[in-house]
């Protein structure tokens, strides 16, 4: 039988830790200080998702918000209220998103790659002012509840733009914005980021940073 663990791929802090899950218990994540893994973010519900084993398969459901609403859960970038979780499967939990992983080795290309790093250095208000990714994670950056980087205010769509890593390293993407986005000042529909690149979306100017892997847990 193999041992799993969650690892926080993607989020505001902390990215990169780890948390080893007992199959016997249950795990709850969300903002209440008894849940098994709590996270600190106005995005999150107070039990936002619970996760059980039957001893053989992982098994996810949504949790509640404070006005007893089904809490937003995102599976693979999928909207779910229940799922059964494999090996690789992401699931994203009010701006964090985690990954199911077992025992068995991490590649040793995948964990030398760069992470990333974005500040926002000027604009509206937003619930985060900076956000990390572990490669190869892709993630959408926009006003959506859905975006897993959110920047709140309508200059920036829905679903503005797209981060991903690529054989050419990290890049974004423009996802048919109404404002577009702008890389260095130049306007882009896909661009290769370079560490201090500054990225418009609507009246946010974000800027990048790479940092390594194990670094984002410290």
């Amino acid at each position: 039988m193999h041992d799993f663990r969650l690892k926080l791929v993607a989020g505001p802090q902390h990215v990169g830790r780890t948390f080893p899950l007992d199959p016997s218990r249950s795990v709850t994540i969300g903002r209440r200080s008894e849940c098994t893994i709590g996270l600190d973010s106005p995005r999150v519900s107070p039990i936002h998702i619970r996760l059980r084993s039957d001893g053989a398969l992982w098994r996810l459901e949504a949790g509640q918000t404070t006005l007893g609403h089904t809490a937003l859960l995102l599976v693979n970038e999928e909207r779910r209220t229940e799922a059964e979780l494999s090996p690789g499967d992401e699931f994203d939990v009010g701006g964090h998103r985690f990954r199911l992983e077992d025992d068995l080795p991490t590649d040793p290309d995948i964990a030398a790659l760069p992470a990333l790093r974005l500040k926002v250095r000027r604009g509206p208000a937003a619930p985060e002012k900076a956000f990390s990714s572990l490669a190869p994670t892709s993630f959408i950056i926009g006003h959506s509840r859905t975006a897993l980087f959110l920047l709140p205010e309508v200059s920036a769509s829905r679903h503005h733009c797209r981060m991903r890593w690529t054989d050419d390293g990290w890049v974004v993407e423009d996802l048919s914005s109404r404002n577009g986005t702008f890389l260095n000042g130049e306007r882009v529909t896909r661009a290769r980021l370079a560490p201090l690149d500054h990225v418009r979306i609507g009246r946010y100017d974000v800027q990048v940073e790479f940092v390594e892997n194990d670094a984002q847990s410290r």
